[in-house]
């Protein structure tokens, strides 16, 4: 049993023996050792379909590492770099690119996130991507039909267009034009 050895390195080995007539030794042989464990690779990291309270985020799995087998893919997201929380698995134990929907995300808040798969060895991750979900809007359009002008040269009609935006913190403001 030999131990020491770098990973991933070739080595030529022979047998020997000593006695009171001397050494002798034996043929030599060879053999590479096997390569060092190694998390999966993850890049790419992707957003669509961008809303008020969600996203469909995704990233590719480019390599399932050593030992070859994933047993989860994903995204994490998080309102710091480099999230290592809310982390859901999207399904898939293969390479190539993968998406889901993620939901439950704050108006107007800007996120981070990354794509994870793990094998045996470890997880690895895609670099940070970053994305903001919308800002909740609602207005209201309004007209005085006895406001209105009509005459052989054009019409006019007042219309007035209030908008409420209410940010994360809970506070309004009203547009009107």
């Amino acid at each position: 049993y030999i131990t020491g050895l770098t990973a991933n390195t070739f080595y030529y080995v022979r047998a020997y023996a000593v006695n009171i007539a001397g050494k002798s030794y034996g043929n030599y042989t060879t053999f590479t050792t096997s390569a060092a464990n190694v998390a999966p690779t993850v890049t790419t990291p992707t957003v669509t379909s961008i809303t008020t309270t969600g996203a469909t985020l995704g990233a590719n799995v480019t390599s399932l590492g050593i030992p070859a087998s994933i047993s989860a893919r994903g995204t994490c997201w998080g309102t710091l770099t480099d999230p290592t929380t809310n982390c859901t698995a999207q399904g898939g134990t293969t390479t190539g690119v993968f998406t889901h929907a993620r939901t439950g995300l704050t108006p107007g808040t800007t996120y981070y996130y990354r794509g994870y798969a793990t094998n045996a060895t470890g997880t690895g991750y895609s670099a940070d991507g970053t994305f903001s979900t919308f800002v909740q809007m609602t207005g209201t359009l309004t007209s005085s039909a006895s406001s209105c002008i009509i005459t052989t040269t054009g019409n006019s009609c007042p219309v007035n267009l209030t908008w409420t935006v209410t940010n994360p913190i809970g506070a309004t403001t009203e547009i009107t034009s």
